[in-house]
């Protein structure tokens, strides 16, 4: 089981809880824990760590830490991200940045290779 603790005002860390072992819980390893502050953690299907270090969404696979991008010649942010069973869709949060709008909606995009992702679509205006 991962979950995230912050004691006392520290940056939040993201620690791995393993009933078998009786360190347990620990902060995961760099790459994954660093001085910045790691939350969200969620796994994928194929074993993926998928997690938020500050304002950035990044997945953990093949012992390295990579960054989610969304389509797009600037950075877009996003956080929360949750891969279905299939691997074919990957639904996060957004903020708006709009007056008058909540602050944050969700959005589904379709995996493409290499980790990338499609147009992102609100989710309810979304129809596989």
């Amino acid at each position: 089981m991962v979950f995230v603790s912050g004691p006392g005002g520290a940056p939040a860390d993201i620690l791995l809880f393993n009933p078998k072992d009786e360190r347990s819980p620990l902060p995961l390893e760099p790459p994954i824990s660093t001085m910045g502050n790691e939350w969200n953690p969620r796994t994928g299907p194929q074993n993926e760590l998928f997690f938020c270090r500050e304002d950035r969404q990044l997945v953990f696979v093949a012992k390295k830490v990579r960054a989610l991008r969304l389509p797009g010649p600037h950075r877009a942010v996003f956080t929360r991200a949750a891969p279905t069973d299939d691997r074919q869709w990957l639904f996060f949060c957004m903020p708006s940045y709009r007056p008058g709008e909540t602050d944050e909606n969700i959005y589904v995009a379709r995996w493409q290779k290499d980790f990338r992702l499609g147009e992102p679509v609100p989710v309810d205006a979304w129809r596989p």
